[in-house]
């Protein structure tokens, strides 16, 4: 029997393995790696011009990263090019998803959904925790370790206080032309912003900007869309990688977790070898769920066999609006600057009951052909467009804060299958015209009819599943994360949240889940005690 046994290797998992080091643990993860071994040191724009074999990296064989182009439910630009399609794969495979008004993903990669996430790293204060039955203390001392581990780089401006505290911030990521316009257009008309409860400021990245824990600092290569694997951007797989090469961490990959029993004793994890389909079963005293919103959900369901119950499903309901910088029209691409969402945006007034949270990335790396979609002509209008356009083309993307309702949820079917439906969906629309309207002063155009409203499930947050303190639901978890029906098993990712601010919750998980763990580690000696 193990002490403990983990599932997943995502954020929560990587995190809570981060406390868990020096006991006795065994890791089950399906595990997909990415075919890329090495990184890759070269800029993107280099390989366009110079690499004849520069359609493996860009393209692939089979034209997947062309797919948005007619597919009828866009994928996450992030999530198609050829070396980070390992992201998805094998979905559909354990089981299928039956989803009505949602587009759901998951993943069984090594590292999970996070080898392709954007490095917003934002911890909640206490006012995004109002509704958690743990403060802002409760995680405080495990920010702190992530902000070492991690590496953040940001700035003190008018978004520091909403973002959350960071110890040993770094100098934030060098920008591209045209956000660095934004930024002092925003300077000069800060008053106005903050009379329409507006702000901007820099994003909180988990990208290196200096040299730290034997990684680089941020070379500008542009390869984010297409590598995923830099090592100054932090991902959960760096710290897998870390950790289960200690002696103490047993780490299983092609194991696919169907379920569990707890008794009085421990925990006897059901899985399933992923090529031969044979059933293995193993023990444990404690058993640690990080396998994301929908597979910790769907664990539990499958446990107890239950058809019947609705999980709660939230999601950060978002928007995608396009701007153009009039000063950066037909000029040369800015290649120096950093690709992602390096400028934020807080709304916090009276059109949303809660705050909004944007990110304004530049349009320097992906193809020309994703950004046919913002473009109301014909395919052939849009390329001669596109050319003097991408230069000052950038997006926002709105985020809004997600609350749980009857309307939506997670179910099982007998075959064990899932049903995921979501028909209570946020009706968008008046701030993105408040946020058009303030930036045209700036010299950053739009229009309202520009403005892309993605179906639910897009932004990738989803949370609340099995909600921390949701004692009227027949599932939930206590304030230390131990299910209610097996106090030992402890669920660690984004299942536990029984809210969902605006905010990127990727580092909040990791936080909570190191809080979770460090109890866990704690109680490991003690009898359990089933009250």
């Amino acid at each position: 029997m193990h002490e403990v046994i983990v599932v997943g290797s995502g954020p929560s998992a990587a995190a809570a393995l981060m406390e868990l080091k020096g006991r006795d643990v065994l890791v089950l993860d399906v595990g997909n790696r990415s075919p890329l071994q090495h990184e890759i040191r070269r800029n993107l724009f280099d390989i366009r011009e110079h690499d004849p074999d520069q359609d493996r990296l860009l393209i692939g064989d089979a034209f997947e990263s062309l797919e948005n182009i007619s597919a009828e439910n866009a994928v996450s630009v992030k999530l198609k090019a050829p070396y980070l399609a390992f992201i998805l794969k094998d979905l559909g495979r354990f089981f299928r998803v039956h989803a009505d008004g949602f587009h759901p993903y998951f993943s069984y990669a090594f590292g999970g959904l996070a080898n392709g996430w954007g490095g917003g790293s934002y911890p909640f204060t206490d006012d995004d925790l109002s509704e958690f039955p743990i403060s802002y203390r409760d995680l405080a001392p495990f920010f702190s370790i992530l902000d070492d581990h991690v590496g953040i780089s940001g700035e003190k401006d008018d978004l520091f206080d909403y973002l959350g505290p960071c110890e040993g911030m770094l100098p934030p990521v060098r920008l591209p032309r045209s956000a660095e316009n934004l930024l002092r257009a925003y300077q000069r008309h800060r008053g106005r912003f903050r009379r329409r409860n507006l702000s901007l400021g820099r994003s909180r990245l988990c990208v290196l900007t200096e040299e730290r824990n034997n990684r680089r600092a941020c070379g500008y290569e542009n390869l984010s869309f297409f590598a995923g694997n830099s090592a100054y951007f932090y991902r959960p797989a760096l710290t897998m990688n870390d950790l289960i090469s200690e002696p103490s961490i047993r780490y299983l990959p092609g194991m696919f977790v169907e379920s569990f029993v707890s008794d009085g004793e421990g925990v006897s994890v059901r899985a399933r070898e992923v090529e031969s389909g044979v059933e293995r079963t193993f023990r444990c005293r404690r058993l640690v769920l990080g396998a994301g919103t929908f597979g910790s959900g769907r664990i539990v369901l499958k446990s107890f066999d239950d058809t019947r119950a609705r999980l709660p499903l939230m999601d950060n309901a978002m928007s995608m609006i396009p701007f153009v910088d009039i000063r950066c029209l037909g000029a040369r691409l800015d290649r120096t600057g950093y690709e992602g969402g390096a400028i934020n945006l807080l709304y916090d007034g009276p059109e949303w009951p809660a705050k909004v949270l944007g990110a304004l990335s530049c349009y320097v790396s992906p193809l020309r052909g994703d950004a046919f979609t913002y473009f109301p002509f014909a395919a052939r209008g849009s390329l001669a467009l596109i050319k003097y356009l991408l230069p000052a083309l950038s997006v926002m993307l709105m985020f809004y804060p997600g609350r749980p309702s009857p309307e939506n949820w997670v179910s099982m079917r007998p075959d064990g299958d899932l049903d995921i439906h979501f028909a209570d969906a946020e009706r968008l629309g008046r701030l993105e015209k408040r946020v058009i309207g303030s930036f045209f002063p700036l010299g950053f155009v739009s229009a309202p009819f520009l403005v892309q409203y993605p179906r639910p499930g897009n932004s990738i947050h989803y949370a609340g599943t099995v909600p921390m303190g949701r004692v009227d639901l027949p599932y939930h978890v206590d304030r230390n994360c131990r299910l209610n029906r097996a106090p030992n098993v402890i669920l660690v990712d984004g299942s536990v949240f029984p809210a969902l601010p605006a905010k990127n919750l990727s580092y909040t998980i990791m936080a909570n889940s190191m809080r979770a763990a460090r109890l866990l580690k704690n109680e490991l000696d003690k009898p359990l005690s089933l009250g």
